[in-house]
């Protein structure tokens, strides 16, 4: 992957299954990460080389409609699952394989909520590939900034002229980290 070179690595892209329930899942809490693989930096190395994991390294489930009710009628649930994934897979191609991906990325979920497969009644499949068709891009970049221990997130100039950098992994993070830097751009911009 090319950067600028004021600019930090970012982040690779996902694989999503959003599910429509016939039942509520028996999940403890609406969010839970279910490792299959803790070498976290074999694993972020085998994703930005094209290999794909299948889920088997870990995942994400999420339950929005625990939060908001009104995504899915009353006794059914929408639920989310998805793992971190290389914007291209090497030796194969994103759209050919998507409905295997998902079966098994789903199969990955049954394991630890069974039966999620059967009270499944419709799925919606979001590769990488249409992150990147959707946003534009050449490189879907999930999670945005790659993290980097001991290392500042950017700070809010970039070296393009006019344009600032103000997200929740700017300077100082968070919402106020967004609300200084809007303080710092407006304060520049009104200088001679």
């Amino acid at each position: 992957m090319r950067r600028h070179p004021g600019f930090p690595a970012v982040m690779e892209s996902v694989f999503m299954v959003h599910l429509g329930l016939h039942r509520e899942p028996a999940q403890p809490s609406a969010l839970c990460y279910y490792y299959g693989r803790y070498d976290v930096e074999n694993a972020v190395r085998d994703i930005r080389a094209g290999r794909y994991h299948d889920g088997a390294d870990g995942f994400v489930l999420y339950i929005p409609s625990r939060h908001s009710p009104g995504m899915a009628p009353p006794g059914c649930a929408a639920v989310t699952i998805y793992t971190v994934a290389p914007n291209t897979i090497q030796g194969a191609d994103w759209e050919e394989g998507r409905q295997r991906y998902a079966d098994h990325l789903v199969a990955c979920a049954e394991k630890h909520l069974p039966g999620i497969a059967a009270a499944t009644r419709t799925r919606v499949i979001v590769t990488p590939a249409d992150f990147r068709q959707r946003v534009r891009q050449k490189h879907h970049s999930f999670g945005g900034i790659a993290p980097v221990m001991d290392r500042p997130n950017p700070g809010y100039r970039t070296p393009i002229p006019n344009l600032w950098f103000a997200g929740s992994q700017s300077q100082s993070g968070g919402v106020l980290g967004v609300m200084k830097g809007a303080r710092a751009m407006v304060k520049a911009m009104k200088r001679p």
